[in-house]
């Protein structure tokens, strides 16, 4: 069962207890364009689920973004997101409430986490990625570039140790 998660107050809400939520639709915004005065929908005037402590889901989850630029010379702009989802996207035993990724371009990239802390480290080792060329480009035959993340191999102690003596 998915649950949700209060980005203010950390109130945890199963499925049914979110739902029961009293909902929020925003006011609808007007601009002028051209002379003429046009309606802005803000998203789309769907409605929002309001937690007892005022945070509103969908409308106020804490993020990290980081633009970048990548390519030889750097052509393609990237951004690098970092986000509090507000649901569970792990299991129960394990719950993952944030998840760190790349928008603007097609990446399979992907990574969730469990605290903010680990959110916020696991968005900082992404750009360091990136920044020191660990990245592929393969061009589409139609829209964006795939951009596919390279990471650094995790050195394994205990495994080169046990390679060395098992050498004859």
């Amino acid at each position: 069962m998915k649950d949700y998660k209060c980005g203010k107050c950390g109130t945890t809400f199963t499925m049914e207890q979110y739902h029961n939520l009293r909902t929020v639709t925003p006011k609808r915004r007007y601009e002028r364009v051209e002379g003429r005065i046009v309606r802005k929908d803000d998203v789309d005037l769907d409605s929002f689920y309001l937690c007892r402590c005022g945070y509103i889901f969908g409308k106020q989850n804490w993020r990290l973004q980081n633009k970048m630029r990548i390519g030889d010379p750097p052509e393609l702009e990237i951004k690098v997101s970092t986000i509090f989802t507000e649901a569970n996207l792990g299991t129960d035993e394990r719950p993952l409430w944030f998840e760190t990724r790349i928008r603007e371009v097609k990446c399979k990239y992907r990574k969730r986490h469990l605290t903010k802390k680990e959110a916020i480290d696991g968005h900082n080792e992404l750009v360091i990625l990136i920044k020191e060329g660990h990245y592929l480009i393969t061009p589409q035959k139609e829209g964006p570039p795939l951009v596919s993340i390279i990471e650094k191999p995790v050195y394994d102690k205990a495994a080169a140790v046990r390679a060395e003596v098992e050498e004859p």
